[in-house]
């Protein structure tokens, strides 16, 4: 089975039970043998109920096999929540196009806890004598490991082990942390990443002096000196305090050492607390950009859409401000009307490469009608960010993949300190995960670093990564141009500056596989190496992703002793 549209067909071929038929490569008599219950199935819940509940050590060897979850996982739930997880999941199916790829990292023990997050108060187990049906098998089996018969969210070692038995449940590190301001962020990646994408950002909610902001950790509180610097005061801002920050500008932060700290209010007086301190808000800061559409005749021209950066609302404001009532404007001599502007026409998984597309009647002279612009800040160096092993693997091949995979795992090994990574990357390593990305610079990686790391995507690696066409095939999530520069002040120079993928590579420059430490939650199917233990654990260990290992082609054995080596 490859797309939804084989499974909606397997599920019909089980229902009618039709003999001598397969599911995909798998006889349906073995299928039926492997999944308890599934023969009387006559729905896409049914269908899903049978194969969420298989026991774990039945295998149908088919795709079918991704339905099931863990048997720990299981017993931790009430039915009632399994039976809403389920209706959604049944309802996802139905839903899908026939023609979406079946998703080859597709796992039920992590929607099942992305399931619990959003419907059962998130991240929090605290009021847990409301919500007790949802937990009462967790605490038959484990409620003796906590003091007070339950977690306490503000008991570290309940929280580590709390995160601990989910880990085991899903089979991959879990981390209950929430994630602070520090560092880069998707399509910031500077040092103060984090701090343009939700506060910098002019799309963003942040409101200078208003907007409600909550601390993390426990911090001391600074005051701003003469000399621009920042000196300690008595003050403590404790845990869950709130304020509100002074500046969205970062030419108002102050740089201490390796630390950023922002401008806040607090109880009515100014400071300055690390960005280590702030509590980072929601991706839902972040809006669609619904422009004021007053002048125009006809106003569904425009698709509202989500920037990921400022300059995708500018552009798209430029082809609204600079063109008539009836969208019309002038190129190269000749009259053009907007067709269509914003966001692109597509439903999927993951986000489109084309970040805005623009349509014209009739094509702009050199160009095609239809514009699909993957869109790129003056800065910006990542051209992928936070792949998952699906989108790794048709980009780089499964050969080239394995080779990274298992080079980069070594250079871990052989590291000065293990832990940190010295070796596979210049510097110390923080992060309990490692991500990979593609960017537009060569990344530093360290001594023990393979070489097929220093080498640049080919052109064909190099033009998957930058249009999406395998990932999105013939719709319009895939791009057709490029555009990384200055906000354009005319509609000409945007599209005088346009550069085309096809055959014109060459000029968009090398490309390269980043590899990136994160201590950003969330990311179970984008990380390709995990810590598991303790940082301080001699019998810690970097562990690779089992998505990774499985599109790389990657074994994994492990001796007595517990030693793992993959090949």
């Amino acid at each position: 089975m490859e797309t939804y549209g084989d499974l909606k067909k397997a599920i019909n071929t089980i229902s009618l039970k039709q003999k001598g038929a397969k599911i995909g490569n798998v006889a349906l008599d073995v299928v039926l043998g492997a999944i308890p219950g599934i023969g009387a199935a006559k729905s896409t819940f049914d269908f899903v109920k049978a194969a969420f509940l298989k026991p774990d050590t039945k295998k149908s060897n088919s795709w079918l096999d991704k339905l099931d979850i863990d048997d720990e996982m299981s017993s931790i739930v009430d039915d009632t929540v399994e039976n809403g997880f389920l209706k959604m999941v049944a309802k996802t199916i139905d839903s899908e196009t026939d023609t979406k790829p079946l998703e080859q990292d597709f796992n039920m023990n992590s929607k099942m806890v992305t399931y619990l997050k959003n419907n059962y108060s998130g991240r929090t187990v605290s009021g847990i004598k409301e919500q007790k049906s949802v937990f009462d098998k967790f605490f038959t089996k484990f409620a003796y490991k906590f003091d007070k018969g339950y977690p306490d969210m503000n008991n570290d070692q309940d929280v580590l082990l709390l995160e601990s038995l989910i880990s085991e449940a899903i089979g991959e590190r879990y981390s209950l942390e929430e994630a602070n301001m520090v560092g880069p962020s998707t399509n910031y990646p500077s040092v103060t990443g984090t701090w343009e994408k939700y506060i910098e950002n002019p799309l963003s909610k942040h409101e200078d002096g208003e907007t409600i902001y909550t601390s993390i950790k426990s911090s001391p509180a600074w005051l701003k000196t003469p000399s621009n610097d920042i000196e300690k005061t008595d003050i403590t801002i404790n845990v869950n305090d709130e304020f509100t920050i002074s500046s969205r500008s970062t030419k108002d932060l102050i740089k201490r050492g390796n630390s950023y700290y922002a401008p806040i209010n607090y109880k009515g007086e100014e400071y300055y607390i690390p960005f280590w301190a702030i509590l980072k808000p929601t991706g839902k800061n972040v809006e669609k950009f619904e422009p004021n559409l007053d002048s125009k005749n006809n106003p569904s021209i425009y698709h509202p859409f989500t920037p990921g950066h400022p300059q995708e609302a500018n552009v798209a404001l430029l082809f609204i401000e600079k063109t008539s009532p009836d969208w019309g404007f002038e190129y190269k001599g000749k009259p053009l009307k907007v067709t269509y502007l914003g966001d692109p026409n597509v439903k999927g998984t993951g986000y489109p490469k084309n970040d805005l597309q623009i349509n014209t009647d009739p094509a702009p002279g050199g160009l095609d009608s239809s514009m699909r612009i993957s869109l790129k800040a003056d800065n910006a160096t990542y051209v992928e960010n936070w792949m998952t092993s699906t989108r790794a693997e048709q980009i780089l091949g499964n050969t080239k993949l394995k080779k990274i995979i298992l080079g980069a795992y070594n250079a871990l090994l052989n590291s000065t300190s293990i832990r940190s990574g010295k070796g596979l990357f210049k510097g110390t390593l923080k992060s309990y995960q490692i991500c990979m990305f593609i960017k537009d610079r060569q990344p530093p990686y360290g001594s023990e670093a393979p070489s097929i790391l220093s080498e640049p995507l080919s052109k064909d690696e190099a033009y998957e990564a930058y249009t999406g066409d395998k990932k999105f095939g013939d719709t319009d999530g895939s791009a057709n141009y490029f555009y990384k520069g200055k906000n354009p002040q005319t509609t000409t120079d945007f599209l005088q500056d346009l550069k085309p993928f096809k055959n014109n590579m060459s000029e968009l420059g090398d490309l390269w596989v980043s590899l990136r430490g994160s201590n950003e939650s969330g990311k179970g199917r984008s990380r390709v190496f995990y810590w598991e233990g303790k940082d301080d654990d001699p019998n810690g260990k970097w562990i690779i992703n089992p998505l990774w290992t499985e599109i790389a082609g990657i074994t994994k054995s492990e001796d007595k002793e517990g030693n793992i080596k993959y090949s």
